[in-house]
């Protein structure tokens, strides 16, 4: 009887317990970034080259929520696309599809660099810049060569953005 009567706090701990977990855990805690998007689309290297070869994409935001330019293009997010990703289609043309998530209301361009020599590192600020055998790029008109803005607004997906790493238009 004694043996039962020592068991019965565990037993009101155990029901008290298993009460609680019917309850869906508060799994946010306000962490979690509100009014955020989504960017995502395809890179595609138009250049025929060898063998494929990472794809690395920088996020930059050149205005704020409400429109005012920024001094200068922020990076504020960067993806790599990794070589065994990439599809391969007619006439060399690669092809790799990218997401940036968590993406606050802004303006924004995407731009990149197809890491032809694999030495990229953004933790080493000589390596964190393309080099002299990179191929650039970016979400750009093909007529001119400048980049698009993309103006992310609250809770969105944008998508369809396609960054191309082709020759350069003529005359430019």
């Amino acid at each position: 009887m004694t043996a039962v009567k020592s068991l019965r706090p565990a037993l009101a701990f155990l029901v008290a317990l298993a009460a609680g977990c019917n309850q869906d855990p508060d799994v946010d805690e306000g962490l979690a970034p509100t009014s955020t998007s989504v960017i995502s689309g395809d890179a595609v290297i138009a250049v025929p080259i060898a063998s494929p070869h990472p794809v690395v994409l920088f996020l930059s935001m050149v205005a704020d929520a409400t429109g005012t330019p920024l001094a200068e293009p922020t990076i504020v997010d960067v993806t790599v696309i990794p070589k065994s990703v990439l599809a391969q289609g007619g006439d060399g043309v690669r092809t790799g599809p990218f997401t940036f998530g968590l993406v606050s209301p802004a303006v924004y361009v995407v731009s990149g660099i197809v890491d032809v020599d694999e030495n990229f590192n953004l933790l080493v600020p000589e390596l964190a810049a393309p080099t002299a055998a990179d191929l650039p790029g970016g979400y750009a008109d093909v007529a001119t060569g400048q980049l698009i803005t993309i103006l992310v607004e609250p809770n969105k997906v944008v998508g369809e953005v396609t960054v191309m790493f082709a020759p350069p238009p003529p005359g430019g």
